[in-house]
């Protein structure tokens, strides 16, 4: 189907808005925005690696603050984007929701309905946050003193679950759960990833 020539821009606004709620809100509180988004609705829509690189672009020497009201912003741009795909036949969001992510230095497990591919737009997300190994830090000549790692984790893992959870006048980005973690919710967030899930693990 060609948006193109099947619909007016207006017969497209009004499917849309009439099949979400979460897109009526948006269309009304960003017309301007939300009219670019379905002007080019009929892109190839965005992987992975183009949110990933998007985001690298914009978060360049943003503060704490600019970066939570940042990331807010561009969830709900997102989320817009993909749902009125899925209502006009675009993508389909169950499969767009399979793509996988990058280990980092922090590896970050998405489990629950994160981890089985079964996200929506509402749904919390259970994560567990591990790294490496024990150890120090380095330091450096900045003023940033050697601390365990263990320390330093916890302290990155505490800062991400507060830009991504803090409700705020532009919302939140996404409510963050810990609790699937080894051991709950006693300790610290993250564990070594030689410690393991399976052998710690609570059973529900």
């Amino acid at each position: 189907m060609s948006l193109n020539t099947d619909f007016s821009f207006v017969e497209i606004k009004s499917l849309c808005c009439r099949a979400s709620d979460m897109i009526a809100r948006f269309a009304e509180r960003e017309p301007v925005k939300f009219e670019s988004l379905l002007k080019q609705i009929d892109s190839k829509a965005p992987r992975y690696n183009d949110y990933y690189n998007e985001l690298n672009a914009l978060v360049v020497d943003k503060d704490e603050v600019a970066l939570a009201k940042l990331l807010r912003q561009y969830r709900v741009a997102k989320q817009v984007d993909l749902a009125c795909r899925d209502i006009l036949n675009q993508i389909s969001v169950d499969k767009l929701l399979h793509q996988t992510g990058q280990q980092q230095h922090l590896t970050i497990f998405g489990m629950g309905k994160l981890g089985g591919g079964e996200l929506n737009f509402s749904s919390d997300i259970d994560l567990i946050m591990a790294y490496p190994e024990k150890g120090q830090t380095q330091g450096n000549a900045h003023g940033d003193k050697i601390i365990d790692n263990e320390l330093f984790f916890h302290r990155l893992a505490q800062k991400l679950i507060h830009l991504l959870d803090t409700y705020d006048e532009n919302g939140f980005v996404y409510r963050i759960d810990m609790r699937l973690k080894p051991f709950g919710s006693v300790g610290t967030l993250c564990i070594t990833c030689s410690m393991g899930v399976i052998g710690n693990a609570m059973l529900w």
